[in-house]
């Protein structure tokens, strides 16, 4: 996620989830910010991470409080860049029984030729 802050003071905050069987790093289905399971970058996804840093929790002042993000953490990157900050989080996609089944299909029909 790339986030942009036009001045001071600076956030991201937000509750992801996921379906299927896909799930995030953590083992589940939903991510909400937090400092361990995001890292961040002040110039690139995957260049020079680090772990962000957590301004609060949800409902701290001046952004109030987000119903649909409960437990969610206000988060940024640790040195303001040019108001850019790149955030990262790991999950893994696991395709439906029908998708995989498609890929398989495909597999066999190019081991025939």
């Amino acid at each position: 996620m790339q986030a942009q802050d036009l001045g001071r003071p600076e956030m991201f905050i937000g509750r992801f989830t996921l379906s299927g069987a896909s799930t995030f790093a953590n083992g589940t289905q939903e991510l909400l910010t937090n400092a361990t399971d995001w890292v961040v970058s002040n110039t690139g996804f995957g260049d020079n991470t680090t772990a962000p840093i957590v301004i609060g929790a949800n409902g701290i002042s001046p952004w109030g409080f987000f119903a649909n993000q409960p437990g969610a953490q206000f988060i940024w990157a640790p040195q303001y860049a040019q108001g850019f900050a790149y955030f990262t989080a790991s999950f893994t996609i696991i395709p439906a029984p029908t998708t995989a089944a498609g890929l398989l299909g495909l597999v066999a029909l190019r081991r025939k030729r």
